[in-house]
C-alpha cells in the first residue's frame, strides 16, 4: 500500500430536487443515482486491526515541514511504549493537538507493529 499524505479536508454536497420520485416508474421525480465501485478501489480499504467499525485505509499522519506549521510539532505518546514520539522536523503531524487528541481516543491513531511513528486509519 502507498502512503498518502492526509490533511484534514471535508466535503459536503447538499442536492436538492424539486420532487422526488414518487415510484419507480415516475419520469417526472429525481432519484439517486448511485455508482458502483470498482475493484481497485475495494482493493485500497482494509482491516489490519480488526476494528469493528469496519474496513479503512492507513494514511500517514505527517504533512508539511516545521517552518510552515510549527503548531504542529509536538509529541504523541506511544501507548505500547509509553514514550512520547516527535515528528521529523521536515514532515511534522498533519493534525493539531486537539484533533490528535481526537483521533487517539476514537482509536483513529493506529500504531504499525516495528515502526516508531503513528499513521491515522480512515474508515
Amino acid at each position: 500500500m502507498t502512503q498518502q499524505t492526509c490533511l484534514i479536508c471535508t466535503t459536503i454536497v447538499v442536492i436538492y430536487a424539486k420532487q422526488a420520485k414518487v415510484s419507480r416508474d415516475d419520469p417526472s421525480g429525481w432519484q439517486r443515482n448511485l455508482v458502483s465501485i470498482s475493484e481497485g478501489q475495494v482493493a485500497r480499504y482494509s482491516n489490519p486491526d480488526r476494528d469493528h467499525r469496519g474496513h479503512g485505509q492507513i494514511l500517514t499522519t505527517r504533512a508539511i515541514r516545521l517552518h510552515r506549521a510549527p503548531n504542529l510539532y509536538y509529541p504523541i505518546r506511544n501507548p505500547h511504549t509509553g514514550k512520547d514520539v516527535w515528528p521529523d522536523r521536515s514532515r511534522v503531524w498533519g493534525f493539531d493537538e486537539d484533533a490528535t487528541r481526537k483521533n487517539v481516543k476514537q482509536k483513529l491513531i493506529w500504531w504499525p507493529e516495528g515502526r516508531s511513528k503513528p499513521d491515522e486509519e480512515v474508515l
